[in-house]
C-alpha cells in the first residue's frame, strides 16, 4: 500500500505479507493407503502429492519475487508483497482389510475435526461384496458422517484403484474396475466431494501379458507398488489443477498460496 507524505518528496513504501493458510490432507483408506508390501512413507501416494504442491508453490513464490524485482527496477514506489508457500501436512489413516463402512463408524478417531481435505481409497475393500447396492450403502454411510463431521464439512477426493483383489480380468488380460460408477453415482450427490480419480480406467489399455499392466503391481498382484503409488498421485494432481474448490489456487499451471 502508497501513503504519500505532504511534508516530504519521499514515496513511503510498505510490505504486506499474506497469512500463511494451513491445509490438512488426510488419506483415508485400506491397505494400498497404508503402503502394504512395504511401501515407504515418502513413497506413497499422499506424500508425493503433497510434495508435488509444495514444490510447485515453492517455484511460484521465487517466480513472484524476481517479478517484484524487475518491477522495482522499473517503478519508484512499488508495493511488495511476499508471498508465503501454503502450509500442508498429511496424515495416513490407512488400515488394513479396511472400507467406507469401517471408516465410518470410527470417523472421528480416523479424521481430525480441522481436516481440509479428504482422500478416500476403499473402492478394493469395498467391492469385495460384488454388489452395487451394499457398495452404495457403505459409502453413503460414510459420506453421511463426513457431511456432519464438521461444519463446512472436508473436501473429498475418491481415489478408485480397482474392483477386488486379483483386479485383471483372465480372459482378456485387462484391469477390472466396474464398481467406479456404483461409487461416483453416490459421490455426486454431495456437493463437497471434489472429484474422482480412476486408476483402473487409467490402466485399462494395458495388457497383463505385455508386462506394461504389471509393472505398476507389487508381486501380490493386488496392491500398488512405487510406480502405482506414483501414478495415483499424478492423477490426483491434475484433478484438483482442474478444480477452484480445492483451497489452494494456482497460476499459470502450477499452484501458489
Amino acid at each position: 500500500e502508497e501513503r504519500s507524505n505532504s511534508s516530504s518528496s519521499t514515496t513511503k513504501t510498505t510490505k504486506k505479507k499474506k497469512k500463511k493458510k494451513k491445509i490438512l490432507l488426510v488419506s483415508n483408506g485400506g491397505s494400498s493407503t497404508a503402503g502394504a508390501g512395504n511401501i515407504f512413507q515418502l513413497d506413497r501416494f499422499d506424500e508425493i502429492f503433497v510434495a508435488m504442491i509444495r514444490q510447485a508453490t515453492t517455484r511460484t513464490d521465487e517466480e513472484t519475487i524476481h517479478q517484484q524485482q524487475e518491477s522495482q527496477r522499473t517503478s519508484s514506489a512499488s508495493a511488495s508483497t511476499t508471498t508465503t508457500t501454503p502450509d500442508i501436512s498429511v496424515i495416513n489413516r490407512g488400515h488394513g482389510s479396511a472400507g467406507s463402512a469401517h471408516a465410518g463408524f470410527l470417523i472421528h478417531s480416523l479424521i481430525p475435526a480441522n481436516t481440509d481435505i479428504i482422500i478416500w481409497e476403499f473402492a478394493i475393500n469395498d467391492a469385495v461384496v460384488r454388489n452395487c447396492e451394499d457398495i452404495n450403502s457403505a459409502l453413503i454411510m460414510w459420506l453421511d458422517q463426513v457431511a456432519r463431521h464438521s461444519s463446512p464439512p472436508p473436501l473429498v477426493i475418491l481415489a478408485y484403484l480397482w474392483d477386488q483383489m486379483f483386479p485383471v480380468d483372465k480372459e482378456e488380460g485387462r484391469i477390472i474396475g466396474r464398481s467406479f460408477q456404483c461409487h461416483e453415482r453416490i459421490a455426486a450427490r454431495y456437493d463437497f466431494v471434489v472429484g474422482s480419480v480412476n486408476l483402473a480406467s487409467y490402466l485399462s489399455n494395458l495388457r497383463w501379458e505385455d508386462w506394461q499392466l504389471m509393472k505398476f503391481f507389487l508381486a501380490d498382484h493386488h496392491h500398488p507398488n512405487k510406480m502405482g503409488h506414483l501414478l495415483l498421485a499424478y492423477l490426483l494432481w491434475d484433478l484438483v489443477m482442474d478444480d477452484q474448490r480445492i483451497p489452494i489456487t494456482f497460476s499459470s499451471g502450477i499452484f501458489t498460496s
